[in-house]
Formats: C-alpha cells, structure tokens, sequence
C-alpha cells in the first residue's frame, strides 16, 4: 500500500488534439518539476502555437498535497471554464510534478460554460487515463555526525532504512549527508539513538 507520504509522477509527455464544434483542442501533459520549468514549457508551446487563441494550463509542479505548487490560468477564456477545471482534475488523479496545456484554436462556434468546461477537461480526462508513471517517494535530507567506534552502526542502520544519496566526510568525526523516506525518519532517529547510547548526533535539514 503507498504510504501518505508518496505519490505517483508521469514519465513522458503526452498529447491528444480533438475537435469540438469546429474549435481544435490540442492537449498536453507532461512532467514538471517546479512552477518554474512549467513557464518555461508553456512559454515553448505558446511559440509553436503562436496563432492559437488560448493557452490554458494547470499544475501539480511537486508534491500533490504541497499547495504552493499549484497554479492555473483561464487565459482569456470565462473564468472558471478552463484552468481550474484542469486543476481538479490534476488533483483528483493524485499525480505529483505534472502539468497540462490545453492549446485552443477558435473555430467560430461559442460553446457555453458548462461547453468550455467540457472541452477542455476531455483531452486531459483521457491523457490522465493512459500516462504511465513512476513511484517518488518522499524523503527528508539528514547530516549525521558519528564517531569512528560507531561508524559500522551507523552504516548497517542507514542501509536498513532504505537512505539514499549518502555520502560520508571523514575528519575528527564523521560526517554523513544523506535522504531518509519519510516514513522511516522517526523509526531511524530512534534507532540510532538507542544503538549509540546516545553518541550519534542526528539533524534533520
């Protein structure tokens, strides 16, 4: 079972085109890591669309339940018709670091809200159906400071807990960088401090 703490992220870009009542609607998905990158990738498809009349986008750019990465934009389209509806639809795919685009070219036929609500979630409702996906499992960053005796310890520990990216710097002390899942933070820093006696010192960054 997936804990809390992880989430599912897509590995490819995809896209769709559908025509609705004369107007085509080309969709895209894609993953995104930071609200920065997806400026950056709308920025490039409103250049290779240039003459399309909207650019309407969503995104999830981290974690699903970090709510400082969401973004959307209507673009010129009645509020509440485009983006946010895309938005809903990222969230309740619970899919983290992604991002759509919808590029509208107008074919001269008003759809109505409840249309335009439509239109835009079709492509996206079915991308999301399809996209495949990986695993990310969060983790918080951590500096160890051990001493010799109490290195292999140390070591055996950081391995059973599944750590990653670990380094090691080795002076008066020792010092070990590293990322530890969420789940297993808590049960690693009691560990360690039962192990140690109490001589390793453990920071959460």
């Amino acid at each position: 079972m997936m804990g809390m703490d992880n989430y599912r992220t897509p590995t490819e870009i995809l896209d769709v085109s559908e025509e609705i009542k004369k107007s085509r609607f080309l969709t895209f998905l894609a993953p995104i890591t930071g609200k920065e990158q997806m400026r950056e990738w709308l920025l490039t498809l409103r250049q290779q669309h240039s003459s399309a009349r909207h650019h309407c986008w969503a995104c999830v750019a981290g974690a699903p339940w970090d709510g400082q990465q969401y973004g959307f934009s209507d673009d010129g389209e009645p509020s509440g018709t485009a983006g946010k509806p895309l938005l809903n639809l990222l969230l309740g795919s619970g899919l983290g670091e992604v991002g759509v685009i919808v590029v509208r070219y107008y074919g001269g036929i008003k759809l109505g809200t409840g249309g335009l609500v439509r239109a835009y979630s079709s492509g996206v409702t079915e991308l999301l159906k399809r996209v495949p996906t990986r695993l990310v499992v969060s983790s918080a960053a951590f500096l160890l400071e051990c001493g010799y005796d109490d290195l292999a310890v140390s070591q055996r520990l950081i391995a059973q807990f599944s750590c990653e990216n670990v380094q090691c710097e080795y002076g008066t002390v020792i010092q070990i960088t590293g990322n530890c899942p969420l789940a297993h933070c808590r049960e690693m820093d009691t560990a360690l401090t039962n192990r140690s006696h109490g001589r390793v010192i453990m920071q959460w960054r």
